[in-house]
């Protein structure tokens, strides 16, 4: 066989080695944590987060605090930095993370003035909608914290 055909060969093994090992390596790291005990300090009773054979999360809890706070944990472990680039559209900041390119968005998304309408419509939620949105955020920190 002549060499360059060797080589050739060679390389594309390599190549196919290592995509393997790197789709090995990602799916790994991205699978989420399926059993074991976490402790959440903000939770009032036991709930129990089930992992399914495709990777969904079912919470099982005895009160909306805790299966809103679980939710919050969950939601953290697995998707946080999609949770920070929501807000920062929301809230028009993307370009701080992303560059000027996104100017144009940003500006965009100010005029529009979500975290205004936010900040407006909160006082006027039901206490129970809060008590839900709270959990949540406890979740959420604790996971961050």
């Amino acid at each position: 066989m002549k060499k360059w055909l060797k080589w050739l060969l060679s390389i594309i093994l390599l190549l196919i080695i290592i995509t393997l090992v790197s789709f090995k390596l990602y799916f790994h790291v991205k699978i989420p944590k399926r059993e074991g005990v976490t402790i959440l300090p903000a939770l009032h009773t036991d709930v129990e987060i089930i992992t399914d054979n495709y990777g969904v999360p079912h919470i099982y809890a005895k009160n909306n605090h805790d299966l809103f706070c679980a939710l919050g944990y969950i939601h953290a472990s697995q998707r946080l930095f999609q949770m920070d680039q929501m807000v920062r559209v929301a809230e028009g900041r993307l370009s701080e993370a992303f560059g000027s390119k996104l100017v144009d968005l940003d500006i965009f998304m100010r005029t529009l003035g979500i975290g205004q309408i936010a900040k407006e419509i909160m006082p006027k939620l039901d206490t129970e909608v809060i008590n839900i949105i709270k959990a949540y955020v406890e979740g959420v920190n604790t996971y961050i914290g």
